[in-house]
Order: structure tokens, then C-alpha cells, then sequence
């Protein structure tokens, strides 16, 4: 990714029991990134995800980027269900207003 985007950045937010934690800042440095993902091996998966936490932390991260920017989110769950506190339509209703593109 970052060899294809050299100027790009990159974080890393994870969800569990039904809260969105940021593990890895905005940045463009990938051994970061990798120390980061290795070190959540030892975390244990426990509790439900939530989407919408996830989505919420996502744009309160991008909406101080700048308005040129590409705001992109990757989403990987391996749960088939989420626990959202609220009406998650009006997250990704947010999100589009945003102009953050959601895979």
C-alpha cells in the first residue's frame, strides 16, 4: 500500500464489546503499522463489535483532514452481527455527507 502511495497515511481502529478503540494514529509509517497489528495477537477476541462506534470514531478522526484529501475507510468484521447504541443510518448518512468512501 504505502509503496503504491507514498505520501498517503494510514490508521488502524479496533471494535470490541460494543466500544471503537484508535490502536494506531493517522500516519504514513508502516513499521508502526505492523508493530501495532502484531502486538494485537495477544488481544483476545471478546464481546460484540460495533459498527457504528467504529464509523463514529472514523469521522471524528477525518473530519479535520484537509477537504482535498481522499478519506477511504476498509471495514473487516468476522463477527455476523453488530451492537450499535443508536440509528446507524444516520452514521453512514454522516459519513456520505463527509465524502468518506466505505469498503
Amino acid at each position: 500500500y504505502f509503496y503504491l502511495n507514498p505520501i498517503s497515511q494510514m490508521g488502524i481502529i479496533v471494535t470490541s464489546n460494543k466500544k471503537a478503540d484508535k490502536v494506531s494514529d493517522m500516519t504514513g509509517n508502516p513499521r508502526k503499522h505492523i508493530e501495532t497489528l502484531k502486538s494485537l495477537r495477544e488481544k483476545p477476541c471478546s464481546g460484540e463489535p460495533s459498527l457504528q462506534n467504529s464509523m463514529e470514531l472514523v469521522i471524528q478522526t477525518l473530519k479535520n483532514m484537509p477537504s482535498h484529501t481522499s478519506r477511504e475507510v476498509i471495514i473487516i468484521m468476522g463477527s455476523l452481527t453488530t451492537c450499535d447504541p443508536g440509528d446507524i443510518n444516520k452514521t453512514v448518512e454522516e459519513a456520505v455527507n463527509m465524502k468518506i468512501k466505505c469498503s
